[in-house]
């Protein structure tokens, strides 16, 4: 996958998927999956992507480090109607389009295959003191280069 940054530089990713089921609490009163729940399922696919042992492990960083969200959004393309067993399959990019921040790009597909949702999320860095750091955890940028170089981009997982 390739996207560009803030500067209009292409910047290449590490692709994963990851399949959501979605629970019946998930639908609205018209058996329609409720918009907000969209953002829920980029997170559980986010989190599974960092936690993968093949991927990040859960503190590839170290304990000493957190990435709040400084920017999301999502735009909806198809309401998707709630059945029991139904599966969502959730795309993400993770790239580092600066060095400075990581980023976020999902897609989330109905089982038919069609497009249903858009989104991205970049996240900071911060010392355990809440300080914002001019440059990724270093363990994190070596991860993600052995991860490219790996060449094996696309791992896939279920929830």
């Amino acid at each position: 996958m390739r996207a560009e940054n803030a500067n209009g530089r292409e910047y290449e990713g590490l692709r994963y998927a990851c399949e959501i089921r979605p629970r019946f609490e998930d639908a609205d009163a018209y058996g329609v999956i409720h918009h907000s729940k969209y953002l829920l399922y980029v997170e559980e696919a986010k989190f599974a992507f960092m936690r993968d042992p093949a991927m990040f492990g859960m503190n590839a960083a170290g304990g000493a480090f957190k990435f709040p969200v400084t920017e999301i959004g999502l735009r909806y393309a198809r309401a998707v109607r709630y059945e029991p067993g139904i599966a969502l399959n959730v795309r993400l990019r993770f790239s580092i389009p600066d060095g400075v921040r990581v980023r976020f790009d999902y897609e989330i597909f109905h089982p038919g295959g069609r497009v249903c949702c858009r989104g991205y999320a970049v996240h900071a860095a911060t010392d355990a003191n809440d300080s914002l750091l001019l440059a990724l955890p270093e363990a994190l940028t070596k991860r993600y280069e052995e991860i490219k170089a790996d060449k094996e981009d696309h791992r896939v997982c279920e929830s």
